[in-house]
């Protein structure tokens, strides 16, 4: 009798601890999945940003270029961007835009 209380009381733990192992990997597997969806979300932000400013850089690139606004007119004319933002925009333009006047 003793011994059937003895095993009666380890498949009790030991089914214990099971559920506790298995709950353990439920709440890991979804904050694995929680965790791929910020990611996600960040590189699908990024990726935005980044078509963002090429397009803001070309649209600066042809105020400097094609209307011959100094770097400084172009950064008044978009908003009063600082002249340094305007350089860093204009360099994200594609490569078709090399010959676009950056100085001034």
């Amino acid at each position: 009798m003793g011994q059937s209380v003895r095993q009666i009381a380890r498949r009790q733990a030991l089914e214990a601890q099971a559920k506790r192992r298995a709950e353990r990997a439920e709440a890991e597997r979804r904050r694995s999945e929680l965790g791929v969806e910020v990611v996600v979300a960040l590189a699908a932000r990024d990726d935005a940003v980044e078509r963002h400013e090429r397009e803001a850089g070309v649209a600066l690139a042809s105020l400097t270029g094609d209307e011959g606004l100094t770097i400084a007119e172009a950064s008044e004319w978009a908003g009063d961007l600082t002249v340094a933002e305007v350089k860093r925009l204009i360099k994200l333009t594609p490569d078709d835009n090399e010959g676009v006047e950056v100085a001034g």
